[in-house]
C-alpha cells in the first residue's frame, strides 16, 4: 500500500476540510505533519506543509471527483521554468535546526516567524528557483 500526496496545505483548517470531502466519497485519506503546524506558529513552513495523502489505487478517483484539488502550487513548481524538465529537487535554504529555533523564538515572543520560501533546483540544467 503506497500513499500519494494529493495536496500540501499551510492551514490545518483547509487540510481538514479537504480530508472530510474526500472521506465523504468513501476514499481513505491521511494527513501528515498536521500536529507540527497546530503546536507551533509557522510549523507548517518548517515541515513543508500539511500533506494530504490517499492510497495509490484511489488517486484516479480523487482526480475525477476533485480535479481542482490536484492542481496545486507545489505540483506546478515541479518542473524547471528554464528547461521544463521534471527532474526538480526541493532544496532547504536554512537548516532544520535554524528553522526550529526561529519558530521557538517567535513562539516565546508571541510573534509570527519569518516565512520560509521553498527553493528548487533542476537536476538537468542546475537552474535554481523559488516558489511564488
Amino acid at each position: 500500500m503506497s500513499l500519494i500526496t494529493v495536496q500540501v496545505f499551510n492551514s490545518a483548517v483547509q487540510a481538514n476540510y479537504w480530508k472530510s470531502q474526500i472521506e465523504a466519497q468513501g476514499i481513505a485519506c491521511y494527513m501528515y505533519d498536521e500536529h507540527m503546524s497546530a503546536l507551533y506558529p509557522g510549523g507548517a513552513s518548517v515541515t513543508g506543509g500539511i500533506k494530504l495523502k490517499v492510497i495509490e489505487d484511489d488517486i484516479s478517483k480523487v482526480k475525477e471527483l476533485f480535479p481542482g484539488l490536484m492542481l496545486s502550487q507545489t505540483q506546478e513548481l515541479r518542473f524547471c521554468p528554464k528547461c521544463h524538465s521534471v527532474e526538480v529537487e526541493k532544496m532547504i535554504k536554512e537548516s532544520i535546526i535554524s528553522q526550529l529555533l526561529d519558530t521557538l523564538k517567535s513562539f516565546i515572543a508571541l510573534i509570527m516567524p519569518k516565512s520560509v520560501k521553498q527553493s528548487y533546483q533542476c537536476n538537468k540544467c542546475e537552474y535554481k528557483f523559488t516558489s511564488v
